[in-house]
């Protein structure tokens, strides 16, 4: 293109004249005077000035977050980001993590291997192996490695890039490892040198003080040998001598032993006067043999009549009194309430304390509670109490140290919320806390169980009456009479019911259900407490036919012990299953039948006196009438003992509450009234182990008694065989059996015996 119009072309024959030029500017002027005109619209704030604006607003709109960025990064670290996923740890896992949203989601951008680190306990770290990331959804998918510390399940994680070279350094910390072990393995024998070094010293100087002593001990002697008189001592000629005459001696008095017995022999085979004056003159050498008391003698107190030659035994308050046998039998019945009651629920307190509460049918369904003060074989009960005016069900009681307890319960005025409620006892009163959920959402709770974890905590479990139905627990924690809970943990998911809960330690628990969706059979789950954090370890069905009724128990810290009703059965059966812990999972040991008369409603409660296992339940053979027996586990064996019954009536909510000295209290709703009963049952209990030693005489009732014990002889006893070891019976009479194992001496006459045991 041209640079200059055509107008203005030179052309060979132009001639340049002044008026060329003239019109030549003319014309130029008046183009450069139109330009002007534009140069401010062009270069002002006009185009080119808006087309500028524009393009310095674009560039800093998108500047600004850069630079926004930039400095999240520089504060925050582009590396690094958290999570608080729940997982745990094993090597050669791939695990995933959701990071949280945020920053940390947006700006993390992990290397090709990443550190893990849990924020609450930094030594439990992992190097991760990085397989994907999504920003959009935060989630963050890696390869374990290698971990250090416990592999959880652990929540609250840190996130961080590692540099190239981070698994060669540790390959080569791991080296520096081995080296230094195997140099510590090497300098081993060194320590077990100087050790040696060391017990070879103090052998030295303990020779040195011995020969130190000696030395002492010879000066010591050497100035009594200055006043030693020989004729105050027998020579070692005597002494052999007289030794020897106490062995003719010995050997006489054997040998007219049998001489003795022998003429009495021959006196009775010829002329029974002659045995009676024979068997007179024994009896005046017998007589006449005065056995000392020496100094095994004790004064105190009788509490009761003592007769000469009783064994007594040692009574709390320090008085002495005869050996008690207490046979089994069905004491009196109690009233504990005289409302219509269902749905009875109680716990030992203490070994004089038990509480029981109810729901009231007749008063809105309202929640109360009773106290019973035992009081020798008497049991008093407090007035009921109220710990809720509206509608209580599905009750259950745990004590909690010696003088509160929890009960849970369904609120019917909550919407039928799990809640549970502390009381604490004062003689015949209880303060109640406040009332609190530990299962709400929606949920409707059924059948519950709760127990002690210790340290102020219960676990409560649960079935849902509604869906999803499943079983679920929690733990509570307690101060004072309050009571508070967090998020629950499904245990067993689809149509569970007869939940049963029974504590191993303040860590782990088991949690025993009928699963009615896998045709009712019996399982128990495993599970452990981390914080207030449930996690399920491990179950197992212990039973695969129909069960119900469920109740476990503990046994021992690797064993447990479910009774429970087989169902498949006609009649229905009652059995107990023993199953062992290993670990963190638990297996069969054995299964048992215990009654086979269509049974139900069983309750299992230890009686820690006799260490054994009292299971109350209904007999549907015989009117609903309350049973029990007992059972023993003995290594992996479960004896079952008697069957005794309780009530011969119709009984409903039967329970059983254990106390010292072999009473059983038996709590029940009788059908027949409607009213809350207790009955007493003695099993048959001895005092005999409290034995302190034999009464040298008669005594009254508060007299000063004194009470023959090691060291000395009794000499009021009769029958006697002579040179017989004797024991004491459960009644306190003496006897060759050793069956008892309490050995208290042996008889050295027919009506002496030499007391040469002491009771510790």
């Amino acid at each position: 293109m041209r640079k200059y119009p055509i107008p203005y072309a030179v052309q060979g024959n132009e001639d340049y004249t002044p008026e060329f030029w003239n019109d030549f500017r003319e014309d130029v002027d008046i183009r450069i005077h139109v330009i002007e005109e534009f140069r401010e619209l062009v270069l002002g704030d006009g185009y080119l000035g808006g087309l500028i604006k524009e393009a310095r607003d674009t560039l800093q709109g998108v500047l600004d977050p850069a630079v926004q960025t930039i400095q999240k990064i520089q504060e925050k670290g582009f590396l690094v980001a958290r999570s608080t996923t729940s997982v745990t740890l094993a090597e050669g896992a791939e695990l995933g993590w959701i990071i949280s949203e945020g920053d940390s989601r947006d700006l993390f951008t992990p290397s090709t291997f990443t550190i893990l680190a849990n924020t609450s306990e930094p030594t439990n770290y992992a190097v991760l192996r990085t397989i994907s990331y999504d920003r959009d959804s935060g989630t963050y998918f890696a390869e374990v490695v290698t971990f250090n510390g416990s592999p959880g399940p652990h929540g609250g994680w840190e996130i961080g890039a590692l540099a190239g070279p981070t698994l060669a350094m540790l390959d080569y910390l791991a080296q520096v490892k081995g080296a230094r072990d195997a140099v510590l393995t090497a300098t081993g024998p060194i320590a077990d040198y100087v050790a040696a070094i060391e017990a070879d010293r103090q052998e030295i100087a303990t020779l040195a003080g011995q020969i130190n002593q000696n030395r002492i001990d010879a000066e010591e002697a050497a100035q009594a040998a200055q006043t030693f008189d020989p004729a105050n001592y027998y020579t070692k000629t005597a002494a052999d001598l007289l030794l020897d005459k106490k062995a003719d001696a010995d050997a006489t008095a054997t040998a007219l032993a049998s001489k003795a017995d022998a003429a009495a022999t021959t006196a009775a085979l010829t002329d029974r006067d002659t045995k009676a004056e024979a068997a007179q003159r024994v009896s005046d050498a017998i007589d006449a043999i005065v056995f000392p008391k020496s100094s095994g003698v004790i004064t105190a107190v009788a509490s009761g009549a003592i007769g000469n030659g009783d064994v007594v035994v040692l009574n709390p308050d320090g008085t002495v009194s005869v050996v008690t046998l207490t046979p089994e039998g069905l004491g009196p019945t109690e009233t504990f309430s005289s409302e219509n009651l269902s749905w009875l629920a109680g716990a030992k307190i203490n070994d004089n304390t038990i509480v029981l509460c109810y729901r009231d049918e007749g008063n809105a369904g309202r929640g109360r509670a009773v106290i019973g003060s035992i009081s020798g074989n008497q049991i008093i009960f407090s007035p009921p109490i109220t710990f809720l005016n509206t509608g209580v069900n599905f009750l259950s009681v745990a004590a909690i140290g010696d003088n509160r307890f929890v009960v849970c319960y369904r609120d019917e005025a909550v919407s039928n919320y799990g809640s549970a409620m502390v009381g604490q006892i004062s003689g015949a009163s209880i303060s109640f806390g406040s009332s609190a959920i530990f299962r709400g959402g929606g949920a409707a709770i059924g059948r519950n169980d709760v127990a002690y974890l210790g340290n102020n905590r219960i676990v409560v479990g649960w079935v849902l009456t509604n869906s999803p139905y499943s079983g679920e627990c929690n733990i509570g924690t307690v101060s004072g009479t309050e009571i508070s809970f967090p998020s629950f943990k499904t245990i067993r998911s689809g149509q569970t019911s007869n939940p049963s809960v029974a504590v191993i330690d303040q860590d782990r628990f088991v949690f025993a259900t009928r699963a009615d969706n896998s045709n009712g059979l019996g399982h128990v789950a495993f599970c452990t407490i981390a914080g207030n954090t449930i996690s399920v370890v491990s179950g197992l069905n212990f039973d695969t036919n129909s069960c119900s009724y469920i109740d476990v128990a503990f046994v021992s810290p690797d064993k447990i012990l479910i009774a429970y009703v087989d169902t498949s059965t006609s009649p229905w059966t009652g059995k107990l299953f023993l199953g062992k812990i290993n670990g963190s999972s638990i297996s069969s040991i054995s299964q048992i039948a215990f009654d086979q008369t269509n049974i139900y409603s069983i309750m299992l409660t230890h009686d820690d006196e006799s260490d054994s296992f009292i299971i109350a339940y209904r007999d549907g053979t015989a009117g609903g009438y309350t049973f029990f027996v007992s059972a023993a586990v003995s290594g992996d064996a479960v004896n079952v003992s008697g069957k005794i019954a309780v009530a011969s009536f119709s009984t409903q909510n039967s329970m059983v509450t254990a106390t010292t000295r072999g009473r059983l209290y038996f709590h029940y709703r009788n059908n027949v009234s409607g009213f809350g009963e207790t009955a007493f049952y003695q099993m048959e209990t001895t005092d005999a182990g409290n034995w302190l030693g034999i009464s040298d005489a008669d005594y009254d009732d508060a007299d000063p008694a004194d009470i023959l014990v090691a060291g000395s002889v009794s000499q009021a006893q009769s029958g006697l065989t002579i040179g017989s070891v004797y024991y004491i019976a459960d009644d306190g009479s003496l006897t060759t059996d050793s069956a008892s194992g309490r050995k208290i001496g042996f008889a050295i006459s027919p009506t002496d015996l030499l007391i040469t045991e002491t009771n510790p």
